[in-house]
This record gives C-alpha cells, structure tokens and sequence, in this order.
C-alpha cells in the first residue's frame, strides 16, 4: 500500500482557501497604487488618498478662513457658505464611533 505525503483537502476547504487567496490578492490590490513616475514601481494608495484629501482640505479651508477674514459686510450673503465649508470639511474628519460598531442578527 502506497503512502500519500499529501493531505487529501475537501471541496468547502479547497474553497476556503480560494477565498482566502483572493481576499488577499484583492487587499493588496486596493492597498497599492502602480505609478509610472514612482521608482519602485508601488506606491501606498492609502498614503496617496491620504495625502489628496488634507491638501484639498487645507485649500477649501483657507479659502473659507480668508473669505470670513476679509468679509467687511456683517450681512454678506455668503457668509453662511464659508462657514458650511469649514464645517463640511471638519465633519469629514470626524468618525462616529457607531460606524464601527458591528449590528448582531
């Protein structure tokens, strides 16, 4: 009788391990940004995002800042805009901690 090194896998572990391999695959697939200027080749996508979102938000954020700044009119009709900018741009920032909070069935 021959003696097989090899574990026989059932068809719901066989699957199991697809499914891990591709979650995988597909996490460093969204983790990673391929760029031609980039040296490696490989860039961090979440760094990159990272990075997009605070210059944008510093730019809407001192240009709200300087608007109010120079605002010489107390009844400017945009005034009320500005303000939304500030708020809208440090709503984005901030996470609610009931998001996080996984729902039971």
């Amino acid at each position: 009788m021959e003696e097989t090194s090899e574990l026989t896998l059932t068809p719901t572990i066989k699957r199991r391990k697809i499914d891990l391999e591709l979650q995988l695959e597909e996490k460093q697939y969204n983790d990673s940004y391929a760029s031609c200027c980039s040296r490696t080749g490989r860039t961090d996508a979440r760094l990159l995002r990272y990075a997009s979102r605070f210059t944008i938000s510093t730019i809407v954020l001192t240009f709200a800042c300087v608007q109010i700044a120079i605002n010489d009119d107390p009844c400017n009709n945009l005034m009320p805009f500005y303000t939304s900018l500030i708020t809208l741009v440090v709503g984005s920032y901030v996470k609610l901690d009931g998001n996080k909070l996984e729902q039971k069935k």
